[in-house]
């Protein structure tokens, strides 16, 4: 089972085991008061995966590299230096 596509941690001799809801969370910059409120709102059932808690997770993005990419953005000296016309569209250039 692959399932969450999350991540596979191998443990040895072919072993291995599937990322925790939880280590997913901590791993996009959540603590565990956030994720345990989350898990409120969406309880599991028992000996299954919470899908919910995983597709949350794996919607955000951690905050502190959001800023980083803002402060990028507006500290730039030309207001263009990342973004091209082309015919007439404006584009972001990496």
């Amino acid at each position: 089972m692959r399932c969450p596509n999350s991540g596979i941690i191998p443990i040895g001799k072919e072993n291995y085991r599937l990322l925790t809801e939880k280590e997913c969370w901590h791993l996009m910059c959540f603590d565990d008061e956030d994720f345990n409120a989350a898990e409120k709102e969406h309880p599991r059932r028992r000996d299954f995966l919470n899908g919910t808690l995983y597709h949350q997770a794996g919607n955000s993005i951690v905050v502190d590299v959001l800023e980083a990419i803002f402060d990028v953005l507006l500290s730039s000296e030309q207001p263009n230096d990342f973004i091209q016309e082309t015919n007439g569209q404006l584009r972001w250039i990496c």
